[in-house]
């Protein structure tokens, strides 16, 4: 995270934090890349692929997702939309964009992929509220457009 006003935020390899995802499996590698505060919600990240062949949908976030292959070697995106799994190759240089929320997976041992997550007109607080109620609950309050109290202040 940045901490000067120098405009510039450098993170090098030496110190940038690497973890692997799930902690179960590990099937990925995670490396956090440079980051500002001034954007709390938005984080890119490198995702290599550690093991493959595993079918469920072990990613899910709630900012949109920008996905590019970085790598020499292809990925299989695979996401869930309607009840049902969809599945496109990532060739090197391809890239995604995934909504918020919606389950996915990256398969194809060594792929490496740029991953850019941005927060969209939620901030982290009502994300937070959000991922508390759970997601059978969570598509309502994102398609409610209406709001549930009297808009103009007025009693009836």
């Amino acid at each position: 995270m940045d901490t000067t006003d120098s405009g510039v935020v450098v993170q090098e390899l030496e110190s940038s934090r690497v973890w692997r995802y799930p902690a179960c499996s590990k099937r990925y590698q995670l490396r956090e890349l440079a980051a500002s505060n001034f954007l709390p919600t938005s984080k890119a990240l490198e995702l290599e692929v550690c093991s493959s062949g595993v079918t469920n949908l072990d990613l899910q976030v709630g900012l949109h997702q920008y996905s590019y292959n970085i790598g020499n070697t292809p990925t299989t995106l695979s996401w869930e939309q309607g009840g049902a799994t969809h599945q496109v190759i990532l060739a090197p240089g391809d890239s995604a964009y995934l909504k918020p929320f919606v389950k996915h997976a990256f398969d194809g041992v060594g792929a490496k992929m740029l991953i850019l997550r941005i927060g969209g007109h939620l901030g982290s607080e009502a994300l937070r509220e959000l991922s508390a109620i759970g997601p059978e609950f969570a598509d309502r309050v994102i398609r409610e457009s209406a709001p549930w109290f009297n808009a103009e202040g007025k009693r009836s």
